[in-house]
């Protein structure tokens, strides 16, 4: 009997689940998914540095190999920080989050959740103002295999990483079903009117055919 074949979620447990993009995919499922798929090489995760490297040389049965000279370097673990006063509530950097880790609403002042950032960057770039920061992460023993991040916070972060996806999904598929019921709504209105419209025509040529007949 031939050995299976490593799946997405085994490529996944490696990675430290940061879903920085620097893979080049949307996050670090992505990127497993296309390993499992033998789309993308093994060597494409700066934050997993060389644990990642190995753990995924050895599932895929191959020799360790370097990090790509293409994905740049791993850097020291961050946090976001909006500075609140600038803050104007574009809900921009709110959108970016893979983790959902910032909360707030439309013209209200946002904060990062620090204990969920992942420290990704990704809401660096779409903020209009430039009032996120990034600060250092407290130095202390991470107690995993990981140098910056622990297994319990890589779980933790590819399950709301797996909820927001899930959420997204079923808003889209909602305002899906309500676009199409207004279009359904409309047409339906538009239909009426018509049928009203070509009824007063028939009316009106009813009552000019009976006037004919009387004359």
């Amino acid at each position: 009997m031939e050995p299976s074949l490593p799946t997405t979620s085994d490529f996944d447990r490696w990675l430290p689940q940061i879903h920085c993009t620097q893979c080049g995919y949307p996050g670090c499922f992505e990127y497993a998914e296309a390993m499992a798929d033998g789309k993308a090489n093994i060597n494409l995760c700066p934050p997993g540095e060389s644990v990642t490297l190995g753990g995924l040389a050895k599932l895929s049965g191959c020799d360790p190999i370097n990090l790509s000279s293409e994905v740049g370097t791993a850097s020291k673990r961050q946090y976001a920080v909006v500075d609140e006063p600038n803050c104007t509530g574009c809900t921009l950097c709110i959108q970016a989050c893979p983790v959902d880790a910032i909360v707030g609403a439309a013209k209200y002042m946002h904060s990062v959740i620090i204990s969920f950032c992942t420290g990704c960057e990704r809401c660096l770039p779409v903020c209009p103002v430039d009032c996120i920061l990034l600060e250092p992460t407290p130095k202390a023993d991470r107690g995993s295999f990981w140098k910056e991040y622990t297994a319990e916070e890589a779980m933790s972060s590819r399950e709301r990483y797996r909820l927001r996806k899930l959420r997204l999904s079923q808003e889209a598929e909602k305002n899906k079903l309500q676009s199409s019921t207004l279009s359904t709504s409309e047409s339906s209105e538009l239909r009426d009117e018509i049928l009203e419209a070509v009824s007063r025509v028939r009316k009106r040529r009813l009552l000019l055919t009976q006037k004919g007949d009387n004359d």
